[in-house]
């Protein structure tokens, strides 16, 4: 029970980029470990969130070896990146990452700084380049590095916090991997590179019923991931845009459905390439199947949550059914709409003939004060 409270925790860190753990793990990077070793099956009624508090770590450089922490987390980064070679959106991801300590001024980063501050180092075979570079930066950020954007990433914030036991629970990589992943999409979109979307939630679209519409349609979403049959994978699909369709048709905001696809691209993309990146699909699918306590969790309008988890749920039932749309996407494209041409989906089922308990309806409606 303590390891699924602590992952959905860590979710909070992947999803809001709140905060952020870390790993002095030096074993050899690997994308995945035993699939046959994933935890048991979890339910949502057996996961229970409490709160978790955190002492602050002072770090100094003479207790810390700055450098030999660094150096496996920038192997991993490079193996997950060379791993995909650019296939996931046509162009690689190898980017210049720098780990800063805001306690002792010292600065880790993958790559040489323009200046030449920074002294090159081997560590077990990986070039980490060390010096004293004080930063004023927000926990994970993204800026320029020899002219260049580059993400920066606080060290404090990469060990202040309980979520590294995620490694413990799915055998993957540690969440600063995903965060630094999630934001070298941002800084592709804001160069231009990637479509950028809205950048923002939904305009009114906030009401219980509506949240309880946007859960309803992210759990028909996870259940046509996991399912083992075609059939009950279609049938999932076909209700959770039938709940997409009502929801849109019913909004007093007549863009709505415009509003959802831009933020689904804005964050929904990042969120998609945190995820599938490091996790194999065994892996993905447990990660998933944890993400509607933790929304619940959160206790907040969930139209703010619709972008990221609902964004990636698509890009992943998408890659699942073998529909090519990475090299498609647009600011104003609808992903909804890619699953309804595929499956030739001509009609939306009524509200009430869809089996909302099979979603959890009683219970999410009971939580959200309906």
């Amino acid at each position: 029970m303590k390891k699924i409270l602590v992952m959905a925790l860590m979710l909070f860190a992947l999803i809001i980029l709140a905060t952020c753990g870390g790993s002095d793990d030096t074993q050899e990077p690997t994308m995945t470990q035993d699939e046959n070793n994933l935890p048991d099956e979890v339910t949502m009624e057996e996961i229970k969130i409490e709160e978790i508090q955190v002492e602050e770590i002072q770090i100094e450089e003479n207790d810390f070896s700055l450098s030999e922490f660094a150096a496996p987390f920038f192997a991993r980064l490079q193996y997950i990146w060379d791993e995909d070679n650019g296939e996931m959106w046509g162009m690689p991801l190898h980017s210049s990452v720098i780990i800063f300590c805001v306690d002792s001024g010292m600065a880790a980063a993958n790559r040489p700084d323009a200046e030449g501050e920074l002294v090159y180092a081997d560590v077990d075979g990986v070039a980490v380049y060390m010096g004293e570079r004080r930063m004023f930066r927000s926990r994970i950020s993204h800026g320029f590095w020899n002219g260049e954007r580059a993400i920066f990433i606080r060290l404090q914030d990469m060990l202040d916090n309980p979520y590294q036991a995620m490694a413990e629970i799915i055998y993957t990589h540690d969440v600063n991997i995903g965060l630094v992943n999630h934001y070298i999409i941002h800084w592709k979109q804001h160069n231009g590179i990637l479509p950028q979307g809205l950048g923002q939630s939904p305009s009114g679209s906030y009401s219980i019923g509506n949240n309880i519409n946007y859960m309803m349609e992210i759990n028909a979403l996870i259940e046509a991931i996991i399912a083992d049959d075609e059939l009950e994978q279609i049938k999932h699909i076909h209700q959770a845009l039938s709940v997409r369709h009502i929801r849109r048709t019913d909004s007093r905001n007549a863009d709505l459905g415009v509003r959802e696809n831009g933020q689904i691209i804005t964050e929904g993309l990042p969120t998609y390439t945190e995820m599938v990146l490091p996790l194999s699909g065994e892996e993905l699918k447990y990660s998933i199947k944890l993400w509607p306590e933790f929304i619940l969790w959160r206790g907040q309008d969930i139209s703010l949550s619709y972008g990221y988890f609902g964004g990636a749920l698509y890009g992943i039932l998408l890659d699942a059914l073998g529909i090519s749309w990475r090299p498609y996407v647009s600011e104003d494209i609808d992903l909804g709409d890619l699953l309804i041409a595929h499956l030739g989906i001509i009609y939306f089922i009524p509200l009430d003939e869809i089996d909302l308990e099979q979603y959890g309806y009683s219970e999410i409606s009971r939580r959200l004060g309906n």
